[in-house]
């Protein structure tokens, strides 16, 4: 029998926040501010108009 085909040899994880650190600098840097931000301005419009998340 073939081994499952989404078995990977690397088991790390990384979290969400870690992600950001390494990609877009520790909170307070103007690349990470500029992500937060916009992620905050999704979220918002998110909650004001769902029917456009279908």
């Amino acid at each position: 029998m073939r081994s499952h085909p989404m078995k990977t040899k690397n088991n790390t994880l990384t979290t969400l926040e870690q992600f950001k650190n390494q990609y877009y600098g520790e909170r307070g840097c103007a690349k990470r501010e500029e992500l937060e931000a916009g992620y905050e301005n999704f979220k918002r419009s998110s909650l004001v108009n769902p029917s456009k998340n279908r």
